[in-house]
């Protein structure tokens, strides 16, 4: 993977918080997703640009942190839009627009990285990445 500085991180978590994660949304989180957060819970990647498979640029806000109490931790967010979601997809990370980034284990153990956009207020997503590693390695400075 290539270099990624990480500003604004939140508090550290512990394993146990992933592995609660885990079994909340009976999956299993990729482990660069889950050094990253160890790392760097809730933290602001650069580079931070991505293109979906449209080829449309997009931008990375933070990933979410894993935080009780933290008014944009994951598992609030994801309560938010649990009805608006496809069940098995876990949002991660979010841009400026209100748009989240999401692992999508609809078909595999194995997530693809998806973009579901708030304007389309519909179970719709948007193909990103075949999974965690390969999204990771594609960020980009504009």
């Amino acid at each position: 993977m290539k270099f990624v500085r990480w500003r604004y991180a939140k508090e550290p978590i512990q394993q146990s918080a992933l592995r609660d994660l885990e079994r909340y949304f009976y999956v299993s989180l990729p482990p660069l997703y889950k050094e990253i957060m160890l790392n760097h819970n809730g933290a602001r990647p650069f580079p931070n640009f991505y293109l979906t498979r449209k080829g449309e640029e997009r931008l990375i806000k933070s990933f979410l942190p894993i935080q009780h109490g933290h008014p944009d931790d994951l598992l609030t967010v994801y309560r938010r839009l649990k009805n608006l979601l496809p069940k098995k997809v876990v949002p991660f990370a979010n841009d400026d627009f209100g748009n989240y980034i999401c692992l999508d284990y609809q078909e595999s153990a194995n997530p693809k990285v998806k973009l579901w956009e708030h304007e389309a207020q519909s179970e719709t997503l948007e193909d990103v990445a075949d999974d965690f590693n390969k999204w990771m390695s594609t960020l980009y400075i504009r």
